[in-house]
């Protein structure tokens, strides 16, 4: 089950980076994010799944992009150190 929504997500990224090119700043891609997380609570608040995850794959897409344009993935948090 997580291929095909890896896949989904992996497109939508590549679409997106095509279309808009890199985030010009942190606070683009917050923008960016908070409204796809809008559409999703809209989505939960509707009822429906099919919805609720279509804007799941499209939010989780945003914050991956956010994270691999900023740098070198690190497993520890910078805030906790863990």
């Amino acid at each position: 089950m997580i291929d095909p929504i890896l896949s989904d997500l992996f497109s939508r990224m590549d679409a997106a980076e095509h279309r808009y090119g890199a985030f010009a700043s942190p606070h683009e891609a917050l923008g960016v994010a908070l409204e796809e997380w809008h559409e999703f609570i809209d989505a939960i608040r509707a009822n429906d799944d099919a919805a609720a995850v279509y804007e799941a794959v499209d939010l989780a897409s945003v914050l991956i992009r956010f994270a691999v344009q900023n740098g070198a993935y690190n497993k520890r948090s910078p805030l906790t150190g863990a």
